[in-house]
């Protein structure tokens, strides 16, 4: 180790921030107004950021901003005015989930560094290679990887790594949660979860949907413990990780602190006395544990994958905290800020300038006033000018050391003398700061879209049938050979039924793509060749990916094939498609956008790629992974009968179930909606079409998603969606509730 490690808390708002410094944060996450991943923090105001930047950098400390949240297309061109005075300031960092505002910080704001948040759901030393290969300088990896993941990728990657120690634990990946969106439309990815991962759920379901009468069978198993890992401190230090995370912008300036202090009291014991002098003591503990803890508190994922140890045991909400702790812990971090201690010498002669210098280390500022009179009737007084220069109570500033020569006889108005006290401690600020300040680089316009006339032809891949295709993926071998039946263009195959199934027949003019994993870990890597082997065949004409880790594996292993982005790699800007344009061939849109707002997307007019269209793919059908999660249902306490099914019925507290399906080969589940996404109405009315038909040269594929559904089932959906394609009017559709998730309604 090069350093000893940072510890980084949260600042929830100004006062906060003051708490985790006095404490002994070397640096705080904050949000402001705009594109934070907590909407309904405290947060900052613009004044208050610019205050707070200053405010760390006389300390030596640094601030570190969230723009954490998937930024919309109309909403892109705030982020320069947001971030600009800031890039000037010396903000230390922004922290991105926007793939499109990364890039996009990278160009603009050149020496500004970009950590990749744990939104970004980084699970392997290929996610963390391709984001440093795209300009970020830290990764916030997800909080489920254990700690031998963790010294897996730093081992294999240069690049600085910021792991959580304190807080709540989210049950799903990060950035993979669409549960509160889809019920309520309040995003996690754009800071406004609901949590209804904390609400209580049954192991039984009500009759018929409806509410079951009693509540006894009610437990909570989607509400992870919150993290406390004081204990096992040293392996963490000893793991080489950059950055140790408080978790909190939601919570009081007291927790912020409190809890800050003690995890500072302990690293510092470690450096000082190593492995085996390092003993957390029991009032510590409870200390801790006396700070807003849900339940029992837990190591997180470091040294445990899943199990019914890490989930709640009872209702999960905060009991509040000690109230003489916490008014202990105001007294001492949080009713005054640091002071910078300084020398001063002044000097106060008649008929001359009166002067004054100051300086804090190596820094020297130098002041001086009007010419000085003489004293008609009450001289200065060595004592006085003391007295009165040391009241610096209004600025960050403390005189440690003040000498003055004065001359016999000699005035000079106490107000004179406090201004030039006050513009010789500005002065000294400036200077203090002036090595953090940056000059603003020329603004670079956003791309600028050619128009395409409207009366040009539609340019089409070759063996298309027209400007939208119909497309199936599937995750059964039953709903493979149902797709094959009904000679479908193109199949969306998840690798591994390829893998240890039998492959149907395949039709001329048929496309079969590969669906990499949804997560990919270092489990994942024992099945690689097997993937290597199926992309490289004949049989295999593209490939589809939900993560960036699945990108940088492609390219080591030397594919050149077709790629394809899920709607996983969200794309809600022109600057995140144009990103994952120049890295694959085709983009499925996100599935929290409106109608209005793909249009808007849409109509942005990407530049052609190799004279062919800018495609796009939409999911038009099927069930939404509301959360995937490396914990497991089947591991938290269910009977031993259900570990031989594949889905387990989760039913929420109105008797609505969820179908919960697992992936053992790379150990996480997926929660999926309790009725099926259906477009079908937008179909039928033209709306795909009509949200590029100013843009001729793209084209939207419609994707009919097979997770839960039998073969049978398969055929129906399939047949239904091929005669509302073409316009069937007695087209019955083959299921009665369904949602059509945000295509009218979007999110905040």
């Amino acid at each position: 180790m090069t350093g000893k490690v940072e510890l980084l808390a949260p600042a929830g708002d100004y006062e906060g921030l003051i708490g985790a410094f006095n404490a002994g944060a070397d640096a705080v996450y904050l949000g402001g107004d705009r594109f934070g991943a907590r909407a309904y923090a405290g947060n900052f105001t613009a004044e208050q950021l610019l205050k707070g930047i200053r405010y760390a950098h006389l300390f030596g400390r640094k601030v570190y901003l969230a723009v954490n949240t998937l930024v919309k297309e109309k909403e892109f061109g705030e982020l320069y005015s947001y971030l600009a005075p800031l890039y000037e300031a010396g903000l230390d960092s922004v922290i991105v989930q926007d793939i499109g505002v990364l890039s996009w910080v990278i160009k603009q704001f050149p020496q500004l560094n970009v950590h990749a948040s744990t939104q970004m759901n980084i699970t392997h030393a290929y996610g963390a290679q391709f984001l440093k290969n795209n300009g970020a300088v830290r990764i916030i990896p997800a909080r489920e990887l254990s700690l031998e993941e963790l010294v897996g990728i730093r081992k294999k990657v240069n690049i600085e790594l910021e792991t959580f120690i304190h807080g709540a634990m989210c049950y799903s990946y990060s950035g993979q949660c669409l549960f509160s969106s889809i019920l309520g439309a309040r995003s996690g990815n754009r800071g406004r979860c609901a949590q209804p991962c904390r609400l209580p759920y049954q192991k039984i379901s009500g009759r018929d949907g409806k509410k079951a009468a009693s509540r006894k069978n009610d437990w909570y198993p989607l509400s992870l413990k919150d993290m406390c890992t004081l204990a096992i401190l040293p392996d963490l230090i000893e793991a080489g990780i950059t950055s140790f995370k408080i978790e909190g912008r939601m919570k009081k300036p007291e927790y912020t602190a409190g809890v800050t202090a003690l995890y500072r009291k302990y690293i510092d014991m470690y450096y000082e006395k190593g492995r085996s002098g390092f003993t957390v003591s029991a009032s510590d503990t409870y200390q801790l544990q006396s700070l807003y803890i849900r339940d029992e508190a837990g190591e997180g994922y470091y040294y445990r994958h899943n199990g019914r140890e890490m989930i709640t045991r009872g209702g999960p909400g905060y009991e509040g905290a000690d109230e003489a702790l916490l008014t202990e812990i105001r007294r001492r971090y949080l009713e005054a800020p640091m002071c910078l201690a300084v020398s001063g010498y002044g000097r106060f002669t008649a008929g001359q300038p009166a002067e004054l210098t100051v300086s804090c280390g190596q820094t020297v500022a130098s002041r001086k006033g009007a010419d000085l009179s003489t004293a008609l009737k009450q001289p200065l007084s060595e004592e006085g000018v003391l007295k009165q220069l040391k009241k610096s109570g209004n600025t960050l500033f403390v005189f440690d050391e003040l000498n003055i020569e004065l001359s016999d006889n000699v005035f000079m108005p106490v107000k004179e003398m406090n201004e030039l006290r006050r513009q010789a401690l500005e002065q000294l600020e400036e200077r203090l700061l002036r090595p953090f300040m940056r000059q603003l680089p020329p603004r670079l316009p956003l791309p600028a879209m050619p128009a395409m006339p409207a009366t040009e032809p539609v340019k089409t891949v070759p063996g298309s049938h027209g400007r939208h295709r119909l497309h199936v993926q599937v995750t059964t071998a039953e709903q493979w050979q149902s797709a094959v039946r009904h000679v479908i263009e193109r199949i969306y195959i998840d690798i591994d039924i390829w893998g240890i199934h039998s492959v149907p027949p395949k039709t001329e003019g048929m496309e079969w793509f590969a669906v990499l994993p949804r997560i990919f870990r270092a489990r994942s890597e024992q099945y690689l060749s097997q993937y290597a082997a199926v992309l490289h065949g004949d049989m295999c004409d593209g490939v589809l990916i939900q993560n960036v880790e699945s990108y940088e594996w492609l390219r080591s292993v030397g594919y050149s094939g077709h790629i394809v982005t899920d709607h996983s790699l969200y794309i809600w800007n022109k600057e995140s498609w144009q990103f994952w344009r120049g890295h694959a061939d085709e983009c499925y849109l996100p599935l929290e956008l409106n109608k209005h707002e793909i249009s808007d997307l849409i109509n942005s007019r990407l530049p052609l790629s190799n004279g062919l269209p800018a495609v796009a793919g939409m999911m038009v059908y099927g069930r939404i992974p509301m959360m995937i999660s490396a914990n497991c249902l089947w591991e938290s306490g269910q009977a031993a009968k259900d570990r031989q099914n594949d889905i387990m019925p989760l039913t929420d507290r109105y008797g609505k179930q969820f179908q919960v399906g697992k992936k053992c080969r790379h150990c996480y589940n997926i929660v999926y909606n309790t009725v099926p996404l259906s477009l079908h109405d937008s179909i039928r009315q033209g709306e795909i079409s009509k949200v590029c038909s100013s843009y001729p040269d793209m084209r939207i594929d419609m994707r009919l998603d097979f997770t839960t559904e039998t073969g049978k089932e398969t055929e129906d959906v399939i047949s239904y969606f091929k005669d509302i394609a073409v316009f069937k009017d007695n087209a019955v559709r083959p299921y009665e509730h369904y949602t059509t998730g945000h295509s009218k309604r979007g999110v905040e």
